[in-house]
């Protein structure tokens, strides 16, 4: 739970106009349309 609180944080300073989940969705969406996901 800290550790969730503490990314969303980080996340709301280092993007304040664009929430995390925005920011996923749009990367997802152009990852699938460039092709398979990436394999880490």
């Amino acid at each position: 739970m800290r550790k969730q609180q503490q990314l969303e944080a980080v996340s709301g300073l280092a993007f304040p106009l664009k929430p995390e989940a925005m920011v996923d969705e749009n990367a997802d969406q152009s990852i699938f349309r460039d092709g398979p996901p990436p394999k880490f």
